[in-house]
């Protein structure tokens, strides 16, 4: 059995989180702790997967927590995959439908990371358009 094991570092302005070893419910607060650590600082967060032996349910839990914690603040969360039987599980949960899933995390962060200016631009110009129908 793998160790599971996380490591961060910032590519392009996105943060990546690398995942290895196998995700289950014994391993899964270790990344729920990192995940919530790196989004105390930043909103684009892409997390590698291709070193994951093993994703169970209480691991795609965390994940789709995860997404729901940081559209809530505007950001984007990306998952890197290379394994046929993850992307299997992500496409028989639909989640594949749900989180945007690249083969690399150089296809991930090939785009430009969400900015906190862009999310409060749009909050302005909600209010403003609020403000308007008064």
């Amino acid at each position: 059995m793998d160790e599971f094991a996380t490591t961060a570092q910032r590519v392009d302005g996105w943060d990546v989180l690398t995942v290895s070893g196998e995700l289950d419910a014994y391993t899964g607060p270790a990344l729920r702790t990192a995940i919530l650590d790196l989004l105390a600082h930043h909103h684009a967060l892409v997390i590698d997967m291709t070193g994951l032996g093993f994703l169970d349910s209480s691991g795609l839990g965390i994940l789709v927590s995860a997404l729901r914690r940081i559209r809530n603040v505007g950001g984007e969360l990306k998952l890197v995959i290379d394994s046929d039987s993850i992307r299997k599980l992500m496409r028989l949960t639909a989640l594949d439908l749900v989180f945007d899933i690249s083969g690399t995390v150089e296809d991930a962060t090939a785009t430009p990371p969400p900015t906190s200016t862009s999310a409060s631009a749009s909050a302005s110009t909600s209010t403003q358009a609020s403000n308007s129908d008064s």
